[in-house]
């Protein structure tokens, strides 16, 4: 049986990662599930014809606010 957590988290994407980051920052035990084998969600290059990959929906993101990266103490 795993150990119990505090929140789970759905989706190993931009958003679902960020919120993790925020609430383990919290002191949140927490879990990430992801449907796919790789992290990433829209960044993730897939192949949309034969030999063509493309990271389906990455244009449709605006960026991040800089208050998450401060926050996060990300660098750019």
């Amino acid at each position: 049986m795993s150990a119990p957590c505090d929140a789970i988290v759905s989706g190993a994407g931009h958003n679902g990662l960020t919120a993790a980051a925020y609430l383990a920052r919290a002191g949140l035990s927490v879990v990430v599930v992801e449907q796919r084998d790789v992290i990433g969600g829209a960044t993730v290059p897939e192949e949309v014809h034969p030999g063509f990959r493309v990271d389906t929906f990455a244009h449709r993101m605006g960026p991040f606010s800089p208050r998450v990266f401060e926050d996060l103490r990300l660098r750019t």
